[in-house]
């Protein structure tokens, strides 16, 4: 796994999941489908629109190299510094990555 809300890395990932639970109805972390998918995707959808707001215009040529020269970005999952570079194009890395084990009641927590 890359994210749980078991073990929050930042503050808003705490805040997040706050907002996450008030605009779903749920109550608790294994109640939501997919966390890490949702904060991926939160993530990715913000780094996208800097890129495109740092282009002025829709082109993928454009985009791709707007998102290789991204700076600093306070996501969900972490800080990204420059996530992504031409020799490089995952924003994640071997870092990001832990063991985790499903439980009926609690989803995918964290190993200790």
């Amino acid at each position: 796994q890359t994210f749980s809300f078991h073990k929050p890395r930042t503050e808003r990932a705490k805040t997040f999941l706050e907002d996450v639970l008030a605009s779903t109805g749920k109550t608790k972390i294994s109640e939501i489908d997919s966390p890490a998918g949702i904060v991926h995707a939160y993530d990715l959808t913000w780094l996208v629109a800097k890129a495109l707001a740092s282009t002025g215009r829709v082109d993928r040529a454009l985009l791709r190299d707007a998102m290789e020269r991204l700076g600093s970005h306070d996501g969900v999952v972490r800080r990204y510094e420059s996530p992504f570079t031409p020799d490089r194009h995952d924003a994640l890395s071997a870092q990001d990555v832990f063991f985790a084990r499903y439980h009926a009641q609690s989803g995918l927590t964290p190993e200790e």
